[in-house]
């Protein structure tokens, strides 16, 4: 299967991957849907609040005090479910 939407990890300051990209959906490490992001890289949660931006180094950044509030974006359909793999016997749980 050819997929144009590579998953791209978003880390924590620590250097921890925390969550993922699939272009716009934004998942955590469990696979769930918790926020999209536009083509110039600003962040909103499932909700439609802003959250912040993704930096050069693939992290989640905002500013302490926004110069005006930004306002919450349209909400996007959620994504398809996928179903995940069976939990590999080797993985410890």
């Amino acid at each position: 299967m050819n997929n144009t939407n590579p998953i791209i990890p978003l880390y924590t300051s620590r250097g921890d991957v925390e969550a993922f990209i699939q272009y716009p959906y934004i998942f955590n490490r469990l696979g769930e849907w918790i926020g999209w992001v536009t083509a110039d890289r600003q962040v909103y949660s499932v909700l439609g609040f802003y959250v912040g931006y993704i930096s050069d180094d693939r992290r989640i950044l905002r500013k302490r005090v926004l110069e005006s509030p930004r306002p919450a974006a349209r909400r996007l359909r959620r994504p398809p479910k996928s179903t995940r793999p069976p939990p590999s016997p080797w993985r410890p749980s």
